[in-house]
């Protein structure tokens, strides 16, 4: 079995909202709401984000005008809407603004704010400062801003962008889009088919439950795809061992990252870099692209593909498949009774000869398997006795060779001591009518 590293765990969402008033403006407005900005695509984008947060927003010099009866202050204000489409702007100041049910666009301006959309389809735009945006109920739409913001999209298919610090991102329930933009952010699905891509920055994202697609883009990432299907369309010419995937998957993307597919059917990617590989448990296939990659098969069926650089792959239990492709290879398996198949190179299969280097070692570790096939592309075939430095599973320890001479001497001495010693019980020396003992001798 495999060790199970420590996965962080996520942190508890807040319900209760708190504000500090100092300013008090709780009128209501009931304006229609404005049309939605057209999207700017960020400027490397390896997924298309639709939302509004690549616009960079420029602190208000003067008071913004929500309608004739609100007005805000350059104070802490709380601002609430009526059920109706409301179009609430904060100014200055550290505001709470809640749009209270229909279709709202809520705007922070300058502050630490808090803005919630509460049921209907919502547009929050945080803007400079470290906010805090609640989608609520509904289809809605969460942009952070210049700072450390923190996003909750609620029930619904929601779409979360952060902005250019590190910003938390909860999709929460429905199949929701994640964009976390520049800085370290965290990105968590939530139950649903997510997709989240955490463009620049050294990022986490979890995919929790779901058939999700997570993206690193740059900077050295973490990614857990959790429960579900995490797959991608099958890579290369290999058949998957779970057939014919449908859209979704965990791509590392450039940096030396770490994938972890966790439970579930997965189509793991490491993309360019130096990257650590985790299929979990399920028929996975997991990919280490270029780069001096390290692939952990799980309990499954699954297909390994090594790909350019000098990598090191672990095969697990099942009747797995394994193409280290080029480069200088090595693979670690163990008898575990399933037939697993080890092409070292790409084979030029009328020759009869591998078309690259003859570098690769497969290694048994504690035994051979008689059930595996390993091509002759294959460089050595190589036994050792224990689990070497690195080993992702339980340990396997070489047996310890004890000479004759010695146990044969060390049964002289049992029974000696034996012969020796009185005979002792644990039972009493007369037991109560009807009762039985169990008796030991020592």
């Amino acid at each position: 079995m495999r060790s199970s590293s420590a996965r962080p765990t996520r942190p508890v969402r807040r319900t209760a909202l708190a504000a500090s008033v100092v300013t008090v403006a709780a009128l209501v407005c009931a304006l229609p709401a404005t049309a939605a900005v057209k999207p700017n695509k960020p400027a490397a984008a390896a997924a298309k984000d639709t939302s509004k947060n690549a616009a960079k927003p420029k602190p208000g010099k003067k008071a913004p005008k929500t309608s004739k009866a609100m007005k805000a202050t350059r104070g802490d204000d709380v601002l609430l809407g009526n059920g109706k489409a409301n179009h609430i702007t904060g100014w200055d100041g550290n505001d709470l603004i809640k749009g209270r049910g229909g279709a709202d666009l809520l705007q922070g301006n300058n502050g630490d704010d808090t803005l919630d959309g509460g049921a209907g389809r919502d547009t929050l735009e945080g803007q400079p400062g470290a906010d805090k945006l609640i989608g609520g109920a509904g289809h809605d739409n969460l942009a952070g801003g210049q700072e450390n913001d923190t996003l909750y999209g609620g029930t619904g298919n929601d779409e979360l962008s952060g902005g250019t610090e590190d910003d938390l991102l909860y999709g929460e329930v429905g199949n929701d889009k994640l964009f976390g933009h520049l800085g370290n952010d965290q990105l968590w699905g939530g139950p649903g088919d997510d997709i989240a891509d955490a463009f620049g920055g050294n990022d986490v994202i979890y995919g929790e439950d779901g058939r999700d697609t997570l993206t690193g883009s740059d900077g050295d990432d973490v990614i857990y795809g959790g429960p579900g299907d995490d797959n991608l369309p099958p890579f290369k010419n290999h058949v998957g061992a779970n057939g014919k995937p449908g859209p979704g998957g965990l791509l590392g993307g450039p940096g030396n990252d770490r994938v972890y597919g966790e439970d579930g059917n997965d189509h793991v990617s490491g993309g360019d870099g130096d990257d650590y590989i985790d299929g979990g448990v399920g028929n996975d296939e997991l990919d280490g692209d270029p780069g001096n990659d390290t692939l952990v098969d799980g309990p499954g069926d699954d297909d390994i593909t090594g790909d350019e650089g000098n990598d090191i792959v672990y095969v697990g239990t099942g009747a797995d498949k394994v193409f280290p492709e080029e480069g200088d290879d090595i693979v670690y398996l163990t008898n575990d009774g399933s037939p697993d198949v080890i092409r070292c190179d790409d084979m030029d299969d009328a020759a009869g000869k591998a078309t690259a280097g003859l570098n690769d070692r497969v290694i048994y570790v504690g035994s051979k398997d008689p059930l595996d096939v390993i091509w002759p592309s294959c460089e050595s075939i190589e036994v050792i006795e224990a689990s070497p430095d690195g080993w992702p599973y339980e340990p396997i320890l070489a047996p310890v060779a004890v000479p004759a001479a010695a146990v044969a001497a060390a049964a002289a001495v049992g029974a000696v001591a034996a012969a020796a010693a009185p005979a002792r019980s644990m039972q009493p020396a007369a037991a109560p009518s009807g009762v039985a003992y169990m008796s030991r001798v020592w």
